[in-house]
């Protein structure tokens, strides 16, 4: 954790030099829930966030969001850093003119994105049924690749795609039983699961 920190703190040290007298540069960070960006929440809540920040003459802001709206707030400029996949960091800043650099890799999906259905239903069976996901994110990538990978990608347009929030996607899928699958990420396909 603290090599982690670390990077991350000198990279804002960098970009946020204090003038002399001045008020500490202030550093407001996105992140959203998702297997590997729940240490920012710990690192918020317990005091090391803060005590490295003060090493480096900064105050770093840990905020969290639903993920598309942290992509959103980075695109406008609201914070200063945001947790987001490459696919995202690559799509929206870019097609916003606004300049991104990945400052730390936190982690790699293998295996935290999923496509989970109920009822035992297979990829075949997906066309005109619901499907809840947060749309325009990699978890629409994923779908549409799974269905390319098993010869239906003409057939995509035939699922109902419902754009939910990955706050309440586990629940509304849980509650919704006429959602017949759902695209989203651990902790939140974890939950679905058990």
């Amino acid at each position: 954790m603290p090599r982690y920190l670390s990077i991350l703190l000198a990279t804002a040290s960098l970009l946020f030099t204090e003038t002399p007298g001045g008020p500490k540069p202030t550093f407001t960070v996105g992140w959203s829930v998702y297997a590997g960006w729940t240490p920012y929440h710990y690192l918020a809540q317990s005091g090391i966030m803060r005590k490295w920040a003060d090493k480096y003459g900064v105050t770093i802001k840990v905020q969290r969001f639903d993920y598309a709206p942290s992509l959103d707030a980075f695109v406008a400029k609201n914070i200063d850093a945001c947790t987001m996949t490459n696919m995202e960091a690559l799509d929206m800043p870019a097609a916003s003119g606004v300049p991104t650099t990945a400052i730390l890799i936190g982690d790699y999906s293998n295996g935290n994105d999923a496509l989970l259905v109920r009822n035992g239903l297979q990829m075949k069976d997906l066309p005109g049924k619901k499907l809840l996901l947060v749309q325009k994110t990699v978890s629409e990538y994923l779908f549409d690749r799974a269905m390319s990978m098993n010869g239906m990608r003409d057939r995509i347009k035939q699922v109902r795609l419902i754009n939910t929030s990955d706050s309440d996607i586990a629940t509304a899928f849980m509650s919704d039983t006429s959602a017949g699958a759902t695209v989203t990420w651990k902790p939140l396909a974890s939950q679905i699961l058990k």
